[in-house]
């Protein structure tokens, strides 16, 4: 059974969603927000969304404006230090109907010796492989290098690209998939743009 990542297009290309277990990595341009583009999933499944850049309320008023109901969604703001013993903890409280999101995953790279960092990322791709069920990690392309993106990305199963992409006076995103792993994708499919609708809900 596949489970939708919320983003119709990309679903479309993965025959309606990917495969329990899966690890997705969502990198962003500075300012660059992924919530919008994946409401849909957000709709249909529980969540645990761990914050480290964000406060509770940013992220809650986020999701309302985007039109997602806060009855299936816990959030909890995240010490990045203290990952290495938060996230273990939350992944406990997952089953297969309720996916991770972490937004975002720099604060973390940064405060987590590389040696406790591989065995964090380790740890969340395995325990959501045993659950059943989806983890998303956001981070940004600030062009500071780092070891540890090294890490988030070769952990992850799929690594998905955002750019922002302004265009007859409309905002459009347009989303590349280097790496997705035991996917079939043609160099056509892992490439292609989304508009979001930014009318308020009920509008």
């Amino acid at each position: 059974m596949s489970i939708p990542t919320g983003i119709d297009r990309l679903d479309e290309r993965l025959d309606g969603g990917v495969l329990p277990g899966t690890l997705f990595v969502i990198t962003l341009p500075p300012g660059g927000e992924y919530i919008p583009l994946i409401r849909d999933g957000l709709k249909a499944r529980r969540a645990v969304i761990l914050t480290s850049l964000k406060s509770e309320t940013l992220i809650r008023k986020m999701l309302e404006r985007s039109g997602v109901g806060l009855e299936d969604v816990a959030l909890a703001e995240l010490d990045p230090g203290k990952a290495p013993e938060t996230i273990p903890a939350t992944l406990d409280t997952l089953d297969s109907s309720t996916s991770l999101y972490v937004n975002a995953a720099d604060p973390i790279e940064k405060s987590v010796p590389t040696d406790l960092y591989v065995d964090l990322m380790n740890l969340v791709s395995e325990r959501l492989y045993e659950v059943g069920t989806t983890g998303y990690l956001s981070c940004y392309r600030d062009g500071e290098p780092r070891y540890n993106r090294t890490v988030t990305l070769n952990v992850a199963d799929f690594v998905v690209e955002i750019e922002r992409v302004h265009e007859a006076g409309r905002l459009t995103h347009r989303l590349r998939v280097p790496k997705a792993n035991g996917v079939a994708l043609t160099e056509s499919d892992r490439t292609f743009e989304v508009t979001i609708d930014q009318a308020p809900p009920g509008a």
